[in-house]
């Protein structure tokens, strides 16, 4: 970890990109980071807290990810005419 002159921390060991931080999550998902922020604390997307600061395993968005997409899948197949 690095902190600025403020004592304030820049960044935490994400260089691995295994963690990703609730800005990343918003741009790669199009979202806000409030939405991202709800997510995470109704649990929907799995996360953890250090600090102030919320992180995502990036094995985690993937998994949310997945489950929207077969969750869209199942709503549509169920939703065609036929």
């Amino acid at each position: 970890m690095s902190r600025d002159k403020g004592g304030d921390v820049q960044e935490f060991s994400v260089e691995s990109g295994e963690f990703i931080r609730v800005i990343d999550v918003a741009r790669r998902l199009g979202v806000s980071q409030t939405l991202v922020l709800r997510l995470l604390r109704s649990g929907a997307l799995p996360g953890f807290k250090i600090g102030r600061c919320w992180i995502v395993h990036r094995s985690s968005l993937q998994n949310y990810l997945a489950k929207l997409v077969q969750a869209k899948d199942a709503n549509s197949k169920t939703s065609t005419p036929q």
